[in-house]
């Protein structure tokens, strides 16, 4: 791990670029970054990439579903992802639920998904009335692998989060395909392929070459 000098130096940068200007004033200028702790933890990072219309109206209706559905599941939201979307769970059936809840939820808006569940590191601080907490290191650079390995409309796991989740993951998703991905023994990874919605005019399913 980088002396936690290094760890404040890199996350000011990241809060200065993604975050309101007077949230890293306040941390990092005032003081200093003095206010900052770094947490272990074992989650689920779930990140969802938005097919979002060119509309700054439809895109505000996407993010205050993801937020909705965040508090809704009990996740926890790293502000500073966007214009994707970060969301951590200690629970990783309660992500499971967020993700599949995601692509029955805005009109006209699918998502890709990925889940990720590992060991995380937290920032956390407190910055205008509230607090922040944002994951540091390359789990959440995992998690955004996990989405982009899915087909817009369904949701990927990593083997770790399949692993978290067992029979959980065919209590949540039954009627649904899973397709497992192996290299030799190991799980690589799954993928949770839902029915299309009605009237849809492309699939999932036909995006995988399964109609």
């Amino acid at each position: 791990m980088q002396p936690q000098s290094q760890m404040i130096q890199a996350l000011s940068a990241r809060v200065q670029r993604s975050l309101p200007e007077p949230v890293w004033h306040q941390a990092f200028v005032v003081e200093e970054g003095r206010g900052v702790s770094f947490e272990q933890c074992t989650l689920t990072l779930l990140h969802a990439e938005p097919t979002v219309p060119a509309c700054e109206g439809d895109s505000e209706r996407v993010r205050r579903e993801l937020r909705w559905l965040a508090a809704n599941q009990g996740g926890r939201v790293d502000h500073s992802a966007a214009p994707s979307s970060l969301t951590m769970f200690k629970n990783p059936r309660s992500a499971l639920r967020m993700a599949l809840a995601l692509q029955h939820s805005v009109a006209d808006v699918q998502f890709r998904v990925g889940l990720y569940t590992g060991h995380c590191t937290l920032a956390v601080f407190r910055a205008q009335e509230r607090q922040w907490a944002l994951v540091v290191g390359a789990e959440r650079k995992h998690a955004a692998a996990m989405a982009g390995n899915a087909v817009a409309g369904t949701v990927t796991l990593s083997a770790g989060a399949h692993e978290a989740l067992g029979a959980d993951l065919d209590d949540e998703v039954a009627g649904a395909m899973v397709a497992e991905e192996f290299d030799g023994a190991s799980l690589v990874q799954a993928t949770v392929i839902l029915a299309p919605r009605p009237n849809a005019f492309q699939s999932s399913f036909a995006g995988l070459g399964l109609t």
